[in-house]
């Protein structure tokens, strides 16, 4: 038997080190775990991986001027969401690391996101069900109960889970097993009755359906593609139709209380916090007070004002101008993924948009790691049919680090 070991050169250590850190800290913070870690520690790792990661885009990335434009706007981009919050922010951070990590395979990326998705997932299940952490146990006035799962919030882990979803029906597409997918069916059901998370549990029953039907019709994606097509004008006008909807919900229109009534008093609280605070051209400070709990475990006294849906959310803190570059990236995305035939990304991508309607979590790519896809579409060098391999252009190597500098920009 001829068998070869994996190998990996410095630059691909680099990227699992950066990402990895960063991917591990960003779900902890939403975790009890987040408590016993000193907020020093926490921010010096965010920083480390940031700063792995821009030694590694020096270390391999010869830059161009349309190179050193992308990165300007990115840095603007970055600046924009930086100033309207205090202390290090997630979401400027991941703008960072998806314009560093470009030319990392998107392929590459979703089996790293998945693999330790669910590691810390299933990690702190455990430890609140051992009681090492805290399981936090609440019971809604009309008999609900949610269990919290160790996280902060009974949304968080259905939520992760939802993402490992659609990353392993992106990964495995229709070579899929009945096994996988019962598997998967029967952990969504338990998060469910655990966490009573009904939009997570349907949405994520939605994508087990697909997957099931791609195992039983893998062209069947194909056959729809000029149907699949009209979906993005759609997506195009989301932001506009959430931004309808709230300004002109009232308690006369008994269509849009209903709806109100279904979606628990959401299209309401959006009117008020539009009719609070307003929106910019380039954003503002505004701290919003949701369900869930500090690190502590407390509920913080202050009156409860949020915004779920996630249009609404950018349009507020990080401003129109924002809105509106990031919704020509995620049509452009959507287009380039069609044009390519990437019809599974295609789909759940506008599934993810939709789902942002009502769930403002899927702006971390900890809830929705397809955001790396930004970065893989905009890079003109990016090729799918080189997702087939572990990194692109790379001969397997020995068990060694390999720290001369690469001639060209390649993808891994």
């Amino acid at each position: 038997m001829n068998l070869q070991k994996k190998m990996y050169s410095f630059e691909e250590v680099l990227f699992y080190v950066s990402f990895s850190i960063f991917f591990i800290f960003s779900i902890i913070s939403f975790t009890f775990l987040y408590q016993y870690i000193p907020k020093s520690l926490y921010k010096g790792f965010l920083i480390l991986s940031i700063l792995i990661a821009l030694f590694r885009e020096m270390y391999i990335n010869k830059y161009s001027l349309k190179s050193l434009l992308g990165a300007l706007f990115g840095a603007l981009l970055t600046v924009n969401v930086m100033k309207t919050t205090s202390g290090l922010n997630l979401v400027a951070l991941q703008i960072i690391l998806i314009y560093f990590f470009r030319n990392v395979s998107f392929s590459k990326i979703a089996k790293l996101s998945l693999f330790l998705s669910g590691i810390i997932l299933f990690t702190v299940i455990f430890l609140s069900k051992l009681g090492i952490i805290t399981n936090y146990l609440e019971i809604s006035w009309n008999g609900r109960i949610r269990n919290y799962l160790g996280f902060r919030y009974s949304l968080y882990a259905p939520a992760i889970f939802l993402n490992i979803i659609a990353l392993f029906l992106s990964i495995k597409k229709e070579k899929t097993y009945y096994f996988e997918w019962l598997i998967l069916f029967s952990i969504n059901y338990w998060i469910y009755k655990q966490t009573d998370s009904r939009l997570s549990f349907f949405s994520g029953l939605l994508m087990i359906l697909l997957g099931l039907i791609l195992k039983i019709k893998p062209d069947i994606l194909e056959k729809f593609k000029r149907i699949l097509l009209l979906l993005i004008p759609i997506v195009m006008i989301l932001p506009i139709f959430s931004y309808y909807i709230a300004v002109n919900f009232s308690t006369s229109n008994t269509i849009l209380l209903k709806i109100n009534k279904v979606f628990g008093n959401r299209l309401w609280l959006t009117q008020k916090s539009l009719n609070t605070y307003g929106y910019s051209l380039f954003g503002q400070k505004i701290h919003w007070q949701g369900n869930g709990l500090d690190e502590t475990g407390n509920y913080v006294t202050t009156n409860y004002l949020y915004v779920d849906n996630l249009y609404i959310q950018i349009l507020q803190r990080y401003g129109l101008m924002f809105l509106l570059v990031l919704m020509v990236i995620i049509v452009f995305v959507l287009y380039k993924l069609y044009q390519k035939n990437q019809f599974i990304l295609y789909v759940l991508v506008i599934s993810t948009l939709l789902h942002s309607l009502i769930d403002d979590l899927l702006i971390y790519t900890c809830f929705n790691s397809f955001w790396f896809l930004v970065g893989s579409i905009i890079n003109p060098q990016y090729s799918f049919e080189s997702s087939k391999t572990l990194f692109f252009n790379r001969k397997h190597r020995k068990l060694k680090f390999v720290f001369k500098k690469p001639d060209t920009v390649k993808y891994y």
